[in-house]
């Protein structure tokens, strides 16, 4: 009898502490996309499932902590998106009128087979088809090239998103999205919406999922089905199985909306306490310590935003602000040093953003409007000033005005 209790706990334990294999991918997106995906990727490894994530960009270990997943980089692939796509200088867009929504995404949906295809074949990712997970998980736009990997391995699949929840996803988890009070991600309208607001915000709910099939994935369709040998392959059917999706999302910095038991929001999660800037770039730390309680700000356009990229006038404008403020600021700027840039700014071409906002010295925040930003900057409690350019910025910025974080600018109105 007491072999028998020792086999069925043996039995149990063996069952409770059984690993899984997960499998993330991410074919496209910037650098920052990736934050999404780590932090979960990080704590699975700690709790002992084999996680790997497949992806354009490495991850970096924040402070002492070691990688607890497989990062496997797919480097010749991103040679070939970048050369296939070149440079977008958001700021001549804007100079010249143009919508910067659309010609962003007209240069990226022309090259996504190209993407696609060069991820898929390039020789670093060659080994994680031989692999078996149990899961796999991927970003929900512009990623679709990833449902290559769920048709091939037949295995449960989790979207999740690095905006909020778009329409043609809600729509895939059966998730009610009323037009009348829910802002579609491009628009900078808040939920109390004009008449003629809810016109357009209808329109463009009603034809956002018509115009993803057409424009991506039908495009993304052929790649997959000849990369896999299989003129059967449905991108639309399989991300119809969808297990849940995961949202970028946190109810505290949006506007209401309903969601279904299996659209959850994990909005926020990158966000992390201070893990010791003087480890990270000692210089940067002593130039904080030095400036005082809140005497210090921090200007940053994120990843795919360059500012040394700005007209000379543009340019102009920001160093003869920033040299006559009374404030010390640290300034995310590529490239050479500004000629006649006043000693109370430091320049970094990387910046460790939890980092400094984490700082007492730091007390605003001059920012793209970013998601990842606004959440990491409603986590460490500072003020924000917002320069919306592009994407789902703008309607960040205005939740976070509405909320009373932010006071948003305008290039255009600049002086």
């Amino acid at each position: 009898m007491t072999s028998l209790r020792y086999c069925l706990l043996a039995a149990v334990l063996i069952v409770c502490s059984s690993a899984s294999n997960i499998l993330m991918v991410l074919p496209l997106g910037s650098a920052s996309h990736k934050n999404i995906f780590t932090p979960i990727a990080q704590k699975m490894g700690e709790k002992g499932h084999d996680v790997t994530i497949v992806s354009m960009h490495s991850s970096s270990s924040s402070g002492s902590t070691a990688l607890a997943y497989k990062d496997i980089v797919a480097k010749t692939a991103w040679q070939k998106v970048q050369s296939a796509t070149g440079e977008f200088n958001v700021f001549n867009m804007l100079r010249e009128s143009k919508d910067v929504n659309s010609e962003v995404m007209k240069k990226v949906i022309k090259n996504l087979p190209v993407y696609c295809d060069a991820f898929l074949r390039d020789p670093a990712v060659e080994s994680v088809w031989s692999e078996n997970p149990d899961l796999v998980m991927l970003p929900a736009f512009m990623n679709e090239c990833g449902l290559a990997f769920v048709h091939k391995f037949q295995v449960p699949f989790v979207y999740v998103t690095t905006s909020g929840l778009t329409p043609w996803t809600a729509d895939i988890m059966g998730n009610p999205e009323h037009p009348a009070f829910v802002p579609n991600q491009y628009l900078s309208y808040t939920d109390e919406m004009t008449l003629w607001q809810r016109v357009v915000n209808s329109v463009v709910r009603v034809a956002s999922p018509f115009a993803r099939r057409h424009f991506v994935l039908n495009r993304l369709e052929g790649v997959v089905q000849k990369f896999l040998e299989d003129d059967n392959v449905s991108l639309e059917q399989i991300e119809r199985n969808a297990s849940i999706v995961l949202v970028n999302s946190h109810h505290s910095l949006g506007f209401p909306r309903p969601l279904t038991p299996n659209v959850i929001e994990v909005g926020g999660m990158h966000c992390h306490p201070a893990n010791g800037l003087k480890y990270i770039d000692s210089e940067l730390d002593t130039f904080l310590n030095e400036a005082g309680d809140e005497n210090a700000l921090l200007f940053s356009l994120g990843s795919h935003i360059k500012s040394s990229q700005m007209p000379e006038d543009v340019l102009a404008m920001f160093v003869n602000v920033f040299n006559r403020l009374p404030y010390d600021i640290v300034w995310k700027w590529e490239g050479s040093r500004p000629a006649n840039l006043s000693t109370n700014v430091l320049t970094r071409s990387w910046v460790p953003q939890q980092e400094v906002l984490a700082h007492p010295s730091v007390g605003g925040f001059f920012t793209h409007g970013g998601l990842l930003s606004l959440q990491e900057t409603a986590y460490h409690g500072v003020p924000i000033v917002a320069l919306p350019l592009m994407s789902d910025q703008h309607l960040n910025a205005k939740q976070a005005e509405v909320l009373g974080m932010a006071k948003t600018l305008n290039l255009k109105s600049l002086t």
